[in-house]
């Protein structure tokens, strides 16, 4: 199996992030340990790794309503991440 390191922003609750992994592709829903504004990039590097793309499909503003819509997370299980920060 193929390890690709990400380095994320800020930290992230592993318990309560998950992943969905097909054929095609690899979807992480993850999940901010501090609530507040949104972080103004994913990773800590200012330049984006050409393997990460944005899902706009499953996009979210900032003003939008805090209901999760639980119909995303039905196929995704816990992340496998060694570290959260």
């Amino acid at each position: 199996m193929m390890q690709i390191p990400i380095i994320f922003l800020l930290c992230i609750f592993l318990q309560e992030s998950k992943q969905n992994i097909t054929a095609r592709e690899i979807c992480f829903n993850i999940k901010k340990m501090e609530d507040g504004p949104y972080w103004p990039r994913l990773v800590k590097d200012a330049k984006k790794p050409g393997f990460l793309h944005t899902d706009f499909s499953r996009w979210k503003d900032e003003d939008d309503s805090e209901e999760e819509d639980t119909a995303i997370d039905d196929n995704f299980e816990s992340v496998s991440i060694e570290k959260s920060c």
